[in-house]
């Protein structure tokens, strides 16, 4: 494209190929109408502070603890945006049964041991370099501990809500999108 040759001309102080510069281009296209799409769906939906927890929570695991990845731009786009309203949806569904806070303590906890000995899972058309990993690996154990100490601490204290049950799923979609690799790795 006309921007990934002008880009490419001004910018290549390190002397990568030209395909370097298109794939970045490529991935900041795509996550920016992935991101776009999912705070439309949230406005949509009336519950825009949804998509800035589902994001805070999101994102930063899924960097550092890998899992599925689509072949394409669109299916990453459809996945990434049906992965959002399933959560959306699961959340609403259990926050209005009698789950008890154990039950949510439970799974929380269960989805972060998981993705602690598991994580990061490395993607084979994208080979990182073992410091990486070993980052990415104390990174994802950071992020899960503090992101379950913040959950714990408010089911320990009775403020359970759709946004904290959100938080919770969120974590344990994470874990689900780290299954496909894990299970094909064991066949």
């Amino acid at each position: 494209s006309r921007l990934t040759k002008e880009l490419f001309t001004r910018q290549n102080s390190c002397n990568a190929p030209i395909e370097v510069f298109q794939y970045g281009i490529e991935i900041c296209i795509s996550t920016f109408a992935t991101l776009f799409s999912i705070f439309i769906l949230s406005y949509w939906l009336g519950m825009p502070v949804s998509a800035f927890l589902y994001l805070i929570v999101y994102i930063p695991l899924r960097i550092t603890c890998g899992g599925y990845h689509a072949n394409t731009y669109l299916k990453c786009f459809l996945i990434s945006n049906m992965n959002y309203l399933g959560t959306i949806a699961v959340s609403q569904i259990l926050t209005f049964l009698p789950i008890s806070k154990f039950i949510w303590l439970i799974l929380l906890l269960t989805s972060a041991l998981y993705i602690s000995l598991n994580a990061p899972i490395t993607n084979m058309h994208h080979p990182i370099h073992n410091n990486l990993l070993k980052k990415n690996r104390n990174m994802a154990i950071v992020l899960l501990f503090i992101n379950c100490s913040f959950l714990v601490y408010i089911y320990v204290s009775n403020l359970q809500s759709f946004l904290f049950n959100l938080a919770t799923i969120t974590i344990v979609s994470v874990a689900i999108q780290m299954l496909p690799i894990i299970i094909k790795r064991s066949a």
